[in-house]
């Protein structure tokens, strides 16, 4: 196949694990100027698109990739795909609004999350930190969950998407898949 008499070849699949800083969008491009994660993948052998999405302000794991259908089953809401997340609660939670996360609650348009699996971290501090992990992705749900109990967001930190975490990888920093990571996560969703 040619094009303008050029050759065009299929491009190879490319899968990027990226820890986004808080303060840019995922997106390819942005026509108001924002960074985006991209400026922080300059060099990339291949063009490639965020998995989903993490608000401007959320840090965290990030999958990025060319291969379209692998995207489109990690994303689909049939596919239950795990993302964990470390929240700051500006305050303190309550016992009781634990178990409501845990049981699903009512979000601001009226729609209910499915149960969520939540644990209160350990530390010293005056605010409430959870790990939350949901299997769907209503837009900006961590933050709807939250907000549904009267409390706000001090900050939002994604951990793990299906099977792939942050670890051995600093804020801003990217690597490859592996193999071994990349056919879990394609046997995730039955590719």
């Amino acid at each position: 196949v040619t094009v303008d008499g050029e050759a065009v070849v299929a491009l190879d699949h490319f899968y990027v694990l990226f820890n986004k800083p808080k303060a840019c969008i995922t997106a390819v491009t942005d026509d108001r100027g924002r960074p985006t994660v991209m400026d922080y993948l300059p060099n990339l052998p291949v063009p490639v698109k965020p998995v989903g999405r993490l608000d401007f302000y959320t840090e965290g794991v990030l999958l990025l990739t060319n291969d379209g259908e692998t995207a489109a089953r990690l994303l689909a809401p049939a596919s239950h795909v795990p993302k964990t997340y470390h929240v700051k609660i500006h305050g303190q939670l309550e016992p009781p609004h634990l178990r409501r996360l845990r049981d699903g609650i009512e979000l601001d348009d009226g729609t209910v999350t499915m149960p969520a699996e939540v644990s209160t971290l350990p530390g010293e501090s005056k605010h409430t930190w959870l790990a939350i992990t949901i299997h769907e992705g209503k837009h900006r749900q961590i933050h709807r969950m939250i907000e549904a109990l009267g409390y706000q967001v001090d900050k939002l930190q994604r951990v793990a998407f299906a099977n792939l975490t942050f670890h051995g990888l600093r804020i801003g920093d990217a690597r490859e898949l592996d193999q071994q990571e990349l056919n879990e996560l394609r046997d995730a969703v039955g590719l």
